[in-house]
């Protein structure tokens, strides 16, 4: 079934509309604005995607629903926090070149939070941070991310993704 699901970025930057194909009962939009939970089952693995690029937005919730996991996605950096601590999600790929914060002002704040602080992230960027990544104790990718490049990464925080 095609549904249509309306992709918010913020004051300034309009809306998109996007096309996405899945059953209604297997679709939860959450009450934040740019964010869509894809869930299969209540029980798989939550994937939390930090980032305002539609493009890479698209590709990583193929990423996540094609790995069995489930994807909550948000481009407002500002509301990380808050859904991190609500949601609990397994795993967050979160970018660095993010409107209103940069994701290393997410990523602190998500470590400065008892509720936050173990959740593994996985810094997923353009930008070469490679070595401030493994510093700050976190994980890397950099984008374009591939299908495999995404399984690995959930490998690497032991996630443990449903059989498909």
């Amino acid at each position: 079934m095609l549904v249509m699901r309306k992709l918010y970025f913020g004051l300034g930057y309009g809306s998109r509309w996007q096309p996405v194909f899945w059953h209604p009962v297997l679709l939860q939009v959450n009450s934040f604005e740019g964010e869509a939970c894809f869930m299969k089952q209540p029980t798989t693995p939550l994937v939390m995607i930090v980032e305002d690029n539609p493009d890479s937005i698209y590709l990583m919730e193929r990423y996540a629903r094609s790995s069995g996991c489930r994807a909550l996605v948000t481009a407002q950096a500002k509301q990380a926090t808050v859904l991190a601590r609500r949601e609990k999600p397994a795993v967050i790929f979160l970018d660095i070149q993010l409107s209103g914060m940069t994701g290393w002002e997410v990523l602190k704040a998500l470590r400065a939070d008892p509720d936050t602080h173990a959740i593994p992230i996985i810094l997923c960027t353009v930008l070469d941070v490679a070595a401030r990544a493994h510093a700050a104790g976190v994980g890397y990718r950099p984008k374009p991310i591939y299908y495999k490049d995404f399984l690995s990464a959930l490998q690497d925080v032991s996630i443990a993704l449903p059989s498909a």
